[in-house]
Protein backbone atom coordinates (compact mmCIF):
# COMPACT_ATOMS: atom_id res chain seq x y z
CA UNK A 1 0.00 0.00 0.00
CA UNK A 2 1.14 3.50 -0.75
CA UNK A 3 -0.47 6.82 -0.02
CA UNK A 4 -0.01 10.50 -0.45
CA UNK A 5 -1.74 13.71 0.48
CA UNK A 6 -1.47 17.36 -0.32
CA UNK A 7 -2.83 20.31 1.62
CA UNK A 8 -3.97 23.48 -0.14
CA UNK A 9 -4.07 25.94 2.73
CA UNK A 10 -5.35 28.79 0.55
CA UNK A 11 -8.55 26.78 -0.07
CA UNK A 12 -8.74 24.99 3.31
CA UNK A 13 -8.71 21.87 1.15
CA UNK A 14 -6.77 18.60 1.21
CA UNK A 15 -6.55 15.61 -1.12
CA UNK A 16 -5.57 12.14 0.04
CA UNK A 17 -4.78 9.41 -2.46
CA UNK A 18 -4.27 5.70 -1.84
CA UNK A 19 -2.77 2.98 -4.02
CA UNK A 20 -3.18 -0.77 -3.57
CA UNK A 21 -4.71 -2.64 -0.68
CA UNK A 22 -4.78 -0.91 2.68
CA UNK A 23 -5.05 -2.68 6.02
CA UNK A 24 -6.83 -1.03 8.91
CA UNK A 25 -3.57 -0.62 10.85
CA UNK A 26 -2.14 1.30 7.88
CA UNK A 27 -5.20 3.53 7.81
CA UNK A 28 -4.53 4.44 11.45
CA UNK A 29 -0.97 5.43 10.47
CA UNK A 30 -2.21 7.58 7.59
CA UNK A 31 -4.71 9.42 9.77
CA UNK A 32 -2.15 9.93 12.53
CA UNK A 33 0.35 11.51 10.12
CA UNK A 34 -2.39 13.65 8.57
CA UNK A 35 -3.72 15.00 11.89
CA UNK A 36 -0.20 15.86 13.02
CA UNK A 37 0.12 18.34 10.15
CA UNK A 38 0.21 21.91 11.50
CA UNK A 39 -2.51 22.90 9.01
CA UNK A 40 -4.84 20.01 9.90
CA UNK A 41 -7.25 22.13 11.95
CA UNK A 42 -7.55 24.60 9.05
CA UNK A 43 -8.80 22.02 6.56
CA UNK A 44 -12.52 22.28 5.89
CA UNK A 45 -12.79 20.20 2.71
CA UNK A 46 -11.24 16.79 2.15
CA UNK A 47 -11.27 14.59 -0.92
CA UNK A 48 -10.17 11.00 -0.37
CA UNK A 49 -9.35 9.47 -3.73
CA UNK A 50 -9.86 5.76 -3.33
CA UNK A 51 -10.11 5.07 -7.05
CA UNK A 52 -6.85 3.09 -7.01
CA UNK A 53 -7.09 1.30 -3.69
CA UNK A 54 -9.07 -1.47 -2.09
CA UNK A 55 -9.90 -1.89 1.56
CA UNK A 56 -8.04 -4.76 3.16
CA UNK A 57 -10.53 -4.81 6.03
CA UNK A 58 -14.15 -5.66 6.54
CA UNK A 59 -16.90 -3.04 6.82
CA UNK A 60 -17.60 -4.01 10.44
CA UNK A 61 -14.03 -3.00 11.33
CA UNK A 62 -14.95 0.54 10.33
CA UNK A 63 -16.91 0.87 13.59
CA UNK A 64 -13.69 0.37 15.58
CA UNK A 65 -11.95 2.93 13.39
CA UNK A 66 -14.82 5.39 13.91
CA UNK A 67 -14.23 5.24 17.66
CA UNK A 68 -10.64 6.27 17.01
CA UNK A 69 -11.81 9.18 14.85
CA UNK A 70 -14.05 10.35 17.70
CA UNK A 71 -10.91 10.83 19.81
CA UNK A 72 -9.62 13.49 17.41
CA UNK A 73 -12.91 15.24 16.67
CA UNK A 74 -12.00 18.36 18.69
CA UNK A 75 -9.14 19.08 16.26
CA UNK A 76 -11.12 18.07 13.16
CA UNK A 77 -12.68 21.08 11.44
CA UNK A 78 -13.67 19.33 8.24
CA UNK A 79 -17.00 20.59 6.96
CA UNK A 80 -17.22 18.24 3.99
CA UNK A 81 -15.42 14.95 3.35
CA UNK A 82 -15.94 13.11 0.07
CA UNK A 83 -14.56 9.65 -0.70
CA UNK A 84 -14.27 8.33 -4.25
CA UNK A 85 -14.99 4.60 -4.18
CA UNK A 86 -14.94 1.93 -6.88
CA UNK A 87 -15.84 -1.43 -5.34
CA UNK A 88 -18.77 -2.75 -3.30
CA UNK A 89 -16.58 -3.18 -0.20
CA UNK A 90 -15.46 0.45 -0.31
CA UNK A 91 -19.08 1.53 -0.82
CA UNK A 92 -20.06 -0.40 2.32
CA UNK A 93 -17.22 1.17 4.33
CA UNK A 94 -18.03 4.64 3.02
CA UNK A 95 -21.71 4.19 3.89
CA UNK A 96 -20.74 3.38 7.49
CA UNK A 97 -18.51 6.47 7.63
CA UNK A 98 -21.35 8.56 6.24
CA UNK A 99 -23.71 7.17 8.88
CA UNK A 100 -21.15 7.92 11.63
CA UNK A 101 -20.45 11.36 10.25
CA UNK A 102 -20.09 13.35 13.43
CA UNK A 103 -19.99 17.10 12.87
CA UNK A 104 -18.86 17.04 9.24
CA UNK A 105 -20.79 16.17 6.13
CA UNK A 106 -19.44 12.91 4.73
CA UNK A 107 -20.35 11.46 1.39
CA UNK A 108 -19.02 9.13 -1.26
CA UNK A 109 -19.30 8.90 -5.01
CA UNK A 110 -17.87 7.18 -8.07
CA UNK A 111 -16.64 10.16 -10.09
CA UNK A 112 -14.51 13.27 -9.70
CA UNK A 113 -17.32 15.34 -11.23
CA UNK A 114 -19.65 14.33 -8.42
CA UNK A 115 -16.91 14.84 -5.80
CA UNK A 116 -16.37 18.38 -7.11
CA UNK A 117 -20.09 19.12 -6.83
CA UNK A 118 -20.33 17.68 -3.31
CA UNK A 119 -17.31 19.60 -2.01
CA UNK A 120 -18.54 22.97 -3.27
CA UNK A 121 -15.07 24.50 -3.51
CA UNK A 122 -14.80 28.08 -4.86
CA UNK A 123 -12.71 27.00 -7.87
CA UNK A 124 -13.51 25.72 -11.34
CA UNK A 125 -13.69 22.02 -12.12
CA UNK A 126 -10.51 22.36 -14.18
CA UNK A 127 -8.66 23.91 -11.23
CA UNK A 128 -10.02 21.18 -8.95
CA UNK A 129 -8.79 18.44 -11.27
CA UNK A 130 -5.41 20.18 -11.52
CA UNK A 131 -5.07 19.90 -7.75
CA UNK A 132 -6.24 16.28 -7.71
CA UNK A 133 -3.91 15.38 -10.59
CA UNK A 134 -1.03 17.09 -8.81
CA UNK A 135 -0.79 13.89 -6.78
CA UNK A 136 -0.15 11.87 -9.91
CA UNK A 137 3.59 12.37 -9.29
CA UNK A 138 3.32 9.57 -6.79
CA UNK A 139 3.00 6.42 -8.84
CA UNK A 140 5.91 4.47 -7.40
CA UNK A 141 4.20 1.77 -5.38
CA UNK A 142 7.57 0.70 -3.92
CA UNK A 143 7.70 3.79 -1.73
CA UNK A 144 5.67 3.81 1.45
CA UNK A 145 4.90 7.45 2.09
CA UNK A 146 4.96 10.77 0.33
CA UNK A 147 3.82 14.05 1.85
CA UNK A 148 3.21 17.21 -0.10
CA UNK A 149 1.96 20.56 1.07
CA UNK A 150 0.91 23.43 -1.15
CA UNK A 151 2.70 26.71 -0.85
Amino acid sequence: MAWSYKIYTELNFAVQKYFGEIALVELYEVVQAYIEEPEFSKIHYLLIDGSEFCAGFEPEEVLRFAKYLNLIKERDNHKTVVVIVTTPREVACAEIFKWLKGKSKRDYCLTFEKAYALLGLPISYEEFMGKVDDLSFFNDKNNDYEFRRSG
